[in-house]
């Protein structure tokens, strides 16, 4: 029973942190999109900031600026950029980990519990 318990926990814990470490990760990849287009720092958090029409399409870019399954090559001129670069590859070993355990943890109950958890 108990082991039931722990399971439906690193469920319920786990999805939601995946969600917000791709939530983080966008907001990153845009702070890196409007520090290199217009020369500004800004927060990671302004992706959500809707009232400046002006920025969509940096959004729609930043939603896909640096895919999971490829690498994140720290080649840029400026520091600041690279540190960028930096902290998203760092979210993405993150999500990996996620995922990883995510994964294990799936397949122990599957083998464990074939009838299901509840």
């Amino acid at each position: 029973m108990i082991v039931k318990f722990i399971l439906v926990f690193l469920f319920s814990v786990l999805v939601p942190f995946l969600v917000l470490l791709f939530i983080w990760k966008v907001g990153k990849q845009f702070q890196f999109l409007v520090l290199k287009n217009e020369g500004r720092h800004c927060q990671w958090t302004e992706v959500f900031r809707f009232s400046d029409s002006g920025r969509n399409p940096l959004r729609q870019q930043a939603f896909m600026l640096f895919p999971l399954m490829f690498p994140v090559i720290l080649d840029e001129d400026n520091d600041a950029l690279n540190k960028i670069k930096g902290r998203v590859k760092q979210i993405h070993i993150s999500i990996y980990f996620v995922l990883i355990i995510l994964l294990l943890t799936s397949i122990y109950a599957s083998k464990a519990y074939p009838e299901g958890i509840f």
